[in-house]
């Protein structure tokens, strides 16, 4: 099910797809990913790029309604929304707040 909703997040708009995508590039290339290895895993790393767009509030994705997919399988309704940033400047501002604003001590990522 968890599936479902992050497919449906990144239908919502290229951008986000793509952030998606260069998320789990930058994490590949700085071998920053892997369960195996003590480290998150793609899943985990998308979860988290998710959260951050509903919670930057220059982005403010919005929450897709889940309880939708556990009786459907998708969403009832259609979210009108376009990313008003480019996937790039969206990676950026990813890396600056798990890197320097969220709190790891204080705070959980939770996709809503």
């Amino acid at each position: 099910e968890n599936t479902k909703l992050l497919r449906a997040y990144a239908e919502l708009s290229p951008e986000v797809r793509k952030l998606g995508l260069m998320v789990k590039r930058w994490a590949s290339q700085d071998g920053v990913c892997g369960t195996e290895r003590g480290y998150l895993s793609f899943y985990s790393l998308t979860l988290m790029a998710m959260y951050h767009l509903q919670v930057d509030p220059q982005v403010r994705m919005p929450c897709l309604p889940t309880h939708l997919f556990l009786e459907h399988g998708r969403p009832g309704v259609r979210a009108t929304w376009s990313c008003p940033l480019p996937a790039p400047v969206l990676l950026a501002r990813f890396l600056r707040f798990y890197g320097l604003e969220f709190n790891w001590g204080q705070e959980v990522v939770s996709v809503r």
